[in-house]
């Protein structure tokens, strides 16, 4: 169920959280869930690409658990897995991103634009 906020709160719940959607009664203001991690990885994957990026969402690989995103800007390679925000990867994902570090590639799990700003 949404939750009752004073405006001023409201205003800076919504620009921190990402928040999607909201209703305003009578002066009442609703916070509603979340951004979807779709809309999210939308978001992350245009910000990327203006900033130079070359991004491939992965679909379908042969190794399941595998992140998500794969983004490569001047010899820099980086797998994402998107969670929305406060999402854990699933203990398979864990392993798939750990397998990465060990050969030497960048990978994480980015659960906020906030972190994926600082990833850029």
């Amino acid at each position: 169920l949404p939750r009752v906020v004073s405006r001023r709160k409201f205003i800076r719940l919504f620009k921190e959280k990402n928040l999607t959607r909201y209703r305003i009664s009578r002066r009442i203001y609703y916070l509603c869930s979340p951004m979807l991690e779709s809309k999210l990885q939308s978001k992350m994957i245009k910000l990327a690409e203006e900033n130079g990026w070359y991004v491939l969402k992965l679909l379908s690989t042969n190794k399941p658990g595998f992140p998500d995103l794969y983004m490569y800007r001047e010899g820099r390679t980086v797998f994402v897995e998107v969670k929305r925000e406060g999402g854990k990867a699933r203990p398979l994902q864990e392993y798939r991103i750990k397998e990465l570090k060990e050969i030497g590639v960048e990978a994480l799990v980015c659960d906020s634009m906030e972190k994926f700003k600082e990833l850029l």
